[in-house]
């Protein structure tokens, strides 16, 4: 990998040389390399571009200054606010339009088919958003940028105004790293007193199981599609310790493994790659089955403990599959009633509106978080 923000570097070269780079792989003889204007990135992180051809790294830049990088970082930049604007502004839509019909559902009582209420969340705004998915390239389970913080921020209001958390008997969330850290900034502490379950069956899709295309191209994407890749269950320990977060425990994800791994290829339960879902080489092409189970776990974990009212903390693809609804912004909830099978009930809420994931085309401008 190859940090090209110049304010990281003295100058290709020296930055070569860091890497144990050949000059003559970048510049070749007679090259004349300048120092690279230095310019601050209106951004909370540095972005990390990737031009890669077998084992060489091939760095072009026009001019002696380096305007070359700098006009190729000045249109990243751009995608990224431009992103994380259109992220902001379908959040907002969502709090003053959609939201206000969902809280109320949470002051009904039950359909008398129902045994519980499940709030379901998408996770917050993580770096593998920027640029419309295609920065899950090089974002391995990503965790929530400066937007999608103050998205759960706004969310966790809401709910705690509306007395969910007093109501809620039960959390489940997904093993990747943003929505664990969407469930802490939901909460708004670091460690709270309900049930939590840490259930792989709730992860995010592989984005191969979004589009039809050959087995081997699936699988060529699979490989270098990292955003919904996760980390394994002692990874997760180290970065969200016991001491710190008591109520998050991960033997579920090493019993998940366990159950799995007898289906599974190479890398699966004995590297406890969890996110292969018991599938040969990783590649779930369906999770279908996958997202019934969810709500029949759900259904079941819940009237174990006795809880009316649970939290689902998962991802855009498997919300909306699993819940038979439309794409849900980030950080979005909605509340849907289940049977003790794991069956939907129709619920009362208004009528969502189907909600592309597209870019909408209007005017560039810098975004500010605390508008949220």
């Amino acid at each position: 990998r190859l940090g090209c923000y110049p304010h990281l570097v003295d100058s290709p070269l020296h930055h070569a040389r860091r890497c144990k780079i050949r000059p003559k792989a970048i510049g070749g003889s007679g090259s004349c390399w300048s120092p690279v204007d230095r310019c601050g990135s209106p951004f909370d992180r540095v972005d990390v571009i990737v031009i890669r051809s077998t084992w060489s790294v091939v760095v072009m830049v026009s001019g002696s200054d380096g305007c070359g990088i700098k006009a190729m970082l000045n249109k990243v930049d751009f995608v990224k606010a431009h992103c994380r604007a259109h992220a902001e502004k379908k959040f907002l839509k969502f709090v003053r339009q959609r939201a206000e019909a969902e809280l109320a559902m949470l002051q009904q009582p039950l359909t008398p088919t129902a045994v519980v209420r499940v709030v379901v969340v998408r996770h917050a705004m993580g770096y593998h958003n920027d640029s419309y998915e295609l920065a899950s390239v090089a974002s391995r389970d990503a965790e929530l940028n400066q937007v999608g913080i103050a998205q759960a921020g706004v969310s966790g209001r809401l709910l705690r105004d509306a007395g969910l958390f007093e109501q809620c008997g039960l959390v489940v969330i997904s093993p990747m790293r943003r929505t664990l850290q969407t469930a802490i900034h939901l909460f708004g502490s670091e460690m709270w007193t309900l049930r939590t379950i840490v259930s792989p069956l709730a992860a995010e899709a592989t984005i191969v199981s979004r589009f039809s295309a050959p087995f081997l191209f699936k699988k060529l994407v699979f490989s270098y599609a990292q955003g919904d890749h996760g980390s394994t269950a002692d990874t997760l320990r180290r970065l969200f310790p016991s001491s710190q977060y008591p109520q998050l425990d991960f033997s579920i994800v090493d019993q998940y493994c366990k159950q799995q791994g007898a289906a599974w290829g190479r890398g699966g339960a004995h590297d406890s790659k969890w996110w292969h879902h018991g599938h040969h080489g990783g590649l779930e092409l369906d999770p279908s089955l996958r997202c019934e189970e969810l709500r029949r776990y759900l259904a079941r974990e819940a009237t174990a403990c006795g809880a009316h009212t649970a939290m689902l903390v998962s991802h855009g693809h498997i919300c909306a599959k699993a819940f038979r609804t439309c794409q849900f912004a980030n950080c979005e909830f909605r509340c849907f009633e289940l049977t003790a099978e794991g069956q939907i009930v129709a619920n009362t809420a208004e009528p969502r509106p189907n909600i592309p994931y597209s870019p909408v085309h209007y005017k560039y401008r810098e975004h500010n978080v605390s508008n949220l």
